[in-house]
């Protein structure tokens, strides 16, 4: 049998969609303040030795919620223009997950980058965090490919802190990007 909608139910499940967007974007700013981010490490595989040859930080949201997904953390995050801060989040929970795990220096640690959000002050507490890694882990800031020539000074000045550092420095899907191939000289 099929269901009938009425006006009236409409409503209530527009109601309902609104009650619904509401309370995730309440859930994101807990998980902001209460740095409930966390990162899965994806093996990154040598090809030729079959060994790990390091691991990706992916985040995540806080395990079996709605923001669990990346597209869901992500998509609130920008919803609410609080990116910048969702991907210093993000980079915390990186580094807090592979210090806690003592991944050490023999195997690399690659945490993404969002290029729009490069250039800002880092908090104080990831910089804290960037101070211990450093010592302790090999990092890789991986650029993603959004917007990567949108901000090529900004960009230019994260590659140079990052080298300074003696940190990797990758750029991820070049190819779904054409124009960011004319940056891999400079980076």
């Amino acid at each position: 049998m099929a269901a009938v909608t009425t006006p009236i139910a409409a409503a209530g499940r527009s109601r309902s969609a609104a009650n619904d967007e509401g309370a995730i974007q309440r859930l994101f700013l807990q998980v902001l303040d209460r740095q409930k981010v966390r990162s899965v490490y994806q093996p990154i595989i040598d090809l030729k030795s079959g060994e790990i040859a390091a691991f990706e930080a992916l985040a995540r949201g806080p395990e079996g919620g709605p923001l669990e997904s990346p597209a869901m953390l992500f998509g609130t995050g920008r919803k609410l223009g609080l990116l910048n801060e969702l991907e210093w989040a993000c980079r915390a929970a990186a580094l807090r997950g592979a210090l806690e795990s003592n991944l050490g220096t023999q195997i690399s640690l690659f945490i993404n980058v969002e290029p729009s959000v490069v250039g800002g002050v880092i908090p104080p507490n990831v910089e804290a965090l960037f101070r211990r890694a450093e010592r302790k882990l090999r990092i890789v800031l991986e650029l993603t490919e959004r917007d990567l020539t949108r901000r090529p000074a900004d960009l230019l000045r994260l590659v140079a802190w990052a080298r300074e550092r003696y940190w990797g420095v990758a750029l991820d899907d070049v190819r779904a990007e054409p124009e960011s191939l004319a940056l891999l000289p400079f980076v």
